[in-house]
């Protein structure tokens, strides 16, 4: 047979995918003075002291902080409409987020306080789900056109939109930027096979991340790009794992009946946030690499999810 790997959505070369692989244990092997660390990629003398989620508590979905111990919510939108799917920059000055206008949803960018918002995009089509590159030149984002998900890129300024992706055979969706890379890992596939996948930020050189395939979604990677943390599903249910993504080996971290999803990591690589969903009601957990531990920052009768680190210096 020929050297390539049928997957759903794309034909992926195998040999690209152990060339990331390879350079991923390259490049561990040689920061690893600088990746054990927290002065990693843009992190240094940075103390992680809240988080960033939406939550529906006053009525309608909004963008709050709060500190990681569950202390000082402060709602950070008041839109009519719905706001969602936060995310800071890498400076960790800035937000990210979705927010339905006229009924469409579009991308916005504000201040980690809440100020200073303004409208990123202008589409006719629904855009959503915004992730940083590395240098905040670009947002890279998922649009719903033509029947299914794709995914787009456009400067932080607001000009140069860009389509990335153009597969009809599935949906591209939740990008997650690279932490120091002009690459994208995201979700790919058709609902219930779905899996994660990496390319160039200009669409070019797609790749499947895991060799073995399972339904695997919303991805996030670590400062160092050696591990990723994602969503598995089982039928209806889906868990937080987390890999290392040089072995490729699994780690499951929940064992929930009903429903956890949307995990990140921590700027320093030491905890992974996600949404829990139990009678009802969704909450923020962080959980612990190093321990195990899980604590929860909300426990309320809300939605909360969409949870991000927001770290400052």
């Amino acid at each position: 047979s020929d050297n390539t790997l049928y997957v759903e959505g794309y034909a992926v070369e195998s040999s690209r995918l152990e060339e990331f692989l390879q350079q991923q244990k390259d490049e561990s092997v040689a920061d690893n003075n600088i990746a054990g660390d927290s002065s990693f990629s843009g992190t240094e003398a940075n103390s992680i002291e809240k988080l960033v989620f939406k939550s529906n508590r006053d009525g309608n979905d909004n963008i709050y902080s709060i500190n990681t111990d569950g202390t000082g919510l402060k709602r950070l939108t008041d839109y009519k409409g719905a706001d969602l799917y936060p995310e800071v920059s890498p400076d960790g000055k800035k937000i990210a987020y979705t927010s339905d206008i006229g009924g469409i949803w579009q991308i916005m960018v504000m201040d980690r306080d809440g100020q200073n918002k303004r409208q990123i995009t202008n589409n006719s089509f629904r855009s959503a789900y915004p992730s940083w590159s590395h240098d905040m030149k670009y947002i890279y984002f998922e649009a719903y056109l033509d029947g299914d998900w794709e995914l787009y890129r456009i400067g932080s300024n607001g000009a140069g939109q860009k389509r990335l992706t153009h597969n009809s055979s599935g949906h591209d969706w939740h990008p997650s930027g690279h932490p120091f890379d002009y690459k994208i890992i995201f979700e790919s596939g058709m609902p219930g096979h779905d899996d994660i996948y990496m390319m160039n930020s200009d669409g070019s050189s797609i790749s499947r991340i895991f060799k073995k395939h399972e339904r695997r979604r919303t991805p996030d990677l670590s400062s160092d790009s050696t591990k990723i943390t994602y969503t598995r599903y089982f039928g209806d249910n889906s868990e937080v794992y987390y890999a290392d993504i040089r072995d490729q080996d699994e780690k499951r971290i929940t064992y929930n009946q009903d429903w956890d999803g949307h995990p990140m990591f921590s700027p320093d690589g030491k905890f992974i946030v996600y949404e829990q969903r139990t009678g009802g009601k969704e909450d923020i957990i962080i959980y612990n690499i190093e321990t195990g531990i899980k604590t929860n920052v909300t426990n309320s009768i809300y939605y909360d999810s969409d949870a991000c680190f927001m770290y400052q210096k």
